[in-house]
């Protein structure tokens, strides 16, 4: 046991110095992407601008000249997912809370206080459901209860833990304050007490439940009308008479009371489909498909009524008309997976999981844009679950029981074509032959053909089809087990030998064909645990630049360093990278210097394939990375830029991960250079492996730099930490692996 754990703590201290001493692998230029669609919350503020909450951030909209400003976990939110948005506009402050209890203030200068004092409380629903104000006062409610905040000293004044008769920490779901009463709405039903008593003690508050006629326990919405109280549930609308309740309105079993408010003396409710008053005058009905989540009030904003719609934006009323606005956001922030294509510059996302797809998305030109079934029937439906890249501008989608689709961008628009079991060899389970689910897939250019794994479970059918260019079919079936069809991930190596993992203990198919249709010369073979996999599940495949097989699982990753062993009958060497431990691996990734991009629950890694040791880390506590499990990654070579997927939205960084010229095209900027101002001088264009020394004029030596990297950036200083004098410099390049040279020239000035 000691010596067990005497290498459990070396690996450690491994690991951590393995990362300090890479600490030059940096990213920045950061940005957080994710949907502002579902909008459920919303306040205006003194300048009667809108602003409005999702679980993927808040945005800003000024109707006066639709201006229109985002705000992420970037320099502004301390947390992405909503839940209430209230403005207080005599402090001109807008406060911000979040499912984790945190309350972001921004002031009438955008500037951001974080109050997290509710998450540290680690209460079990730290959920904050709404913020109700009096003068300098916030009545804070959520699913730990009522706590009491003062606006200016930013301070939590006192906590109610017991309303009453109701249990302590009872949820409070909408707080008002009217005629020196305040009243909650809560988990277990209404209480009220006399807003000048002393709250923290439980005898000042009298309780509505359903033992003194509520129709039902939970209540979600309050609202006053001259001197009577209205309050919701999810299916009613009642009022409060004296020591008995009143139901005013019912709804079906499918609806649901989403908001009520006072519209000039009128009581208005919110349902799924409409904003209508008590007597059915119908304010806003929603159009096609679309749903309501809640709406507003702003008359006095000159903003009658605000509608907030599920994946839709919202429509605010304005002089009598209705406007609306649907920001330029993903569609959905589930990132399942995720592609960039090198040909055309665009980014590809699937975001189906366990049927919850909205179809698929594509970014360019920092804009987004949505392709689903209700728009391009050729889809059929929206679960798709893998990207790939596949000739040019073609991109294959994975399909959860629907085949798989064969995307040409080349065309405009987007030309769609699907594939299942009516006209190719795809096969479904046994209970459903046409329910067809296809796996990952991946084009060969040397053969000119594409090849998608077809999953299903353990029943019969082939494992793996290959498609050519005029949509002809061969079938590949599993020669060892052939009903098991649990093979979701691909990879194809220099060899062509194409490799399955398998998402359910089948580990590591693999298969070199040989002659295609002539399975008399195929090489086949399996991999799992007896042979060195860490675990028989694979949950990601990739090929590096030494042709090295890179699989995740479970129980951490591994590679196989001779793939081309199984062409001469040999068992390749598997090999397990100790440095990442157990971590449950979502995603790998190659980028353009051949570094090893692994997504975890617990943030990224980068290594680097010789070492196998961590030359960088990206979590949520060292970087802006918006959420800590990435499950998808994807790079542009071009550029450096690494995109990380989540189910919190997408993450975008730059790397110096950046395809190198193939001759020089030598730059450096800024000119001049100010060390003391400017963080770094950039090198530009640079050939692969390239070694730069600068120099001054008269051929002294100052620094040496070596890069694998299109980009180098150096700090000012000399080998000896020293910054350089003021004066006119040398940069020399050339290149390790070629005779590729090139020499530029700088001016440094010091002040």
């Amino acid at each position: 046991m000691l010596g067990k754990s005497l290498l459990s703590v070396l690996t450690a201290i491994c690991f951590l110095a393995s990362i300090n001493l890479h600490s030059e692998f940096t990213l920045d230029n950061w940005r957080n992407y994710s949907s502002l669609l579902d909008l459920h919350t919303a306040a205006i503020d003194h300048k009667g601008r809108i602003w409005a909450g999702s679980s993927g951030g808040v945005f800003m909209l000024d109707p006066t000249d639709g201006s229109y400003r985002e705000f992420s976990n970037i320099d502004s939110l301390l947390s992405l997912q909503v839940s209430v948005i209230r403005s207080h506009p005599k402090a001109k402050l807008v406060f911000i809370g979040t499912e984790d209890g945190v309350i972001d203030i921004l002031s009438k200068d955008f500037e951001f206080i974080h109050i997290n004092d509710i998450k540290k409380s680690r209460f079990p629903t730290p959920r904050i459901n709404d913020i109700v104000f009096r003068d300098s006062i916030a009545f804070v409610g959520g699913g730990f209860g009522l706590t009491i905040f003062h606006i200016y000293d930013k301070v939590f004044l006192q906590t109610p833990t017991k309303l009453g008769t109701f249990q302590p920490n009872t949820e409070v779901n909408n707080i008002l304050i009217h005629n020196d009463k305040i009243w909650v709405a809560t988990s277990s039903g209404i209480a009220y007490a006399n807003i000048n008593s002393q709250l923290i003690n439980p005898e000042v508050w009298r309780n509505y439940n359903v033992f003194n006629g509520l129709p039902e326990e939970y209540t979600t919405n309050l609202c006053a009308i001259g001197d009577d109280i209205y309050f919701s549930t999810n299916r009613y609308i009642c009022k409060i008479d004296g020591d008995t309740i009143q139901i005013i309105k019912s709804f079906p079993d499918y609806d649901k009371v989403k908001s009520l408010f006072n519209m000039t003396n009128d009581l208005v409710y919110t349902n799924l489909f409409q904003v209508a008053d008590i007597n059915d005058k119908i304010y806003y009905h929603v159009k096609d498909t679309a749903l309501i989540n809640t709406s507003i009030s702003g008359i006095e904003s000159g903003l009658p009524l605000i509608v907030l719609l599920k994946d839709k934006g919202l429509v605010y009323q304005k002089d009598n008309r209705f406007y609306s606005f649907i920001p330029n956001t993903p569609a959905s922030n589930l990132f399942m997976d995720i592609a960039f294509n090198q040909f055309d510059n665009r980014l590809w996302v699937t975001t189906e999981d366990k049927f919850a797809g909205k179809g698929i998305l594509i970014f360019e030109n920092n804009r987004w844009t949505i392709y689903n079934s209700q728009n391009y029937s050729e889809l059929v439906t929206n679960y798709y679950h893998r990207v790939t890249i596949g000739k040019q501008q073609q991109v294959i989608l994975s399909g959860w029981g629907t085949g798989f689709v064969l995307a040409d961008a080349s065309t405009e628009p987007i030309t769609f074509k699907r594939f299942d079991n009516e006209n190719s060899p795809l096969l479904g389970i046994t209970d459903n032959p046409s329910y067809i689910v296809t796996g990952e897939a991946a084009y060969d250019p040397k053969t000119d053909l594409y090849w998608i794994l077809n999953w299903g479970k353990y029943s019969p059918g082939p494992i793996l089809v290959s498609m050519n260019s005029n949509g002809e079919f061969t079938s590949h079936f599993n020669k060892f087990s052939p009903t098991n069809r649990t093979y979701m991930y691909l990879a194809i190596d220099n060899f062509g030998t194409k490799w399955l993992g398998s998402n359910e203990n089948g580990g590591i198919y693999y298969l070199n064909e040989g002659s295609l249709g002539n399975p008399s010369d195929d090489i086949e073979g399996v991999l799992n645990q007896s042979n060195g996999l860490p675990s028989n599940m694979i949950t990601s495949m990739a090929v590096d630049g030494n042709g090295w097989i890179w699989f995740g699982t479970p129980n951490g990753i591994g590679r196989i360093l001779n793939p081309s062993a199984i062409l001469r009958g040999a068992n390749p060497i598997v090999q397990t990278i100790k440095s990442l431990g157990q971590k449950l691996v979502n995603d790998v990734m190659v980028d353009a210097l051949n570094n090893i991009w692994v997504a975890t629950n617990e943030g990224v890694f980068v290594l680097d394939p010789e070492e196998t040791f961590p030359i960088g880390s990206y979590n949520t506590t060292n970087s802006p990375i918006i959420a800590d499990d990435i499950i998808s990654l994807a790079t542009d070579f071009k550029t450096g830029k690494i995109y990380f997927g989540s189910r919190s939205g997408m993450s975008v960084a730059t790397s110096f991960s950046i395809l190198p010229e193939k001759e020089y095209l030598l730059d450096c900027y800024p000119q001049p250079f100010y060390p003391e101002f400017d963080e770094f001088l950039t090198i530009e264009g640079l050939a692969r492996d390239s070694h730069i020394k600068i120099l001054t004029t008269n051929g002294e030596h100052i620094k040496t730099i070596n890069t694998s990297s299109r980009k180098a950036i150096w700090d000012g200083r000399d080998d000896f930490g020293n910054l350089v004098s003021s004066g006119i410099y040398l940069i020399i390049a050339n290149s390790r692996t070629s005779d590729a040279g090139a020499v530029t020239k700088f001016s440094v000035i010091r002040k």
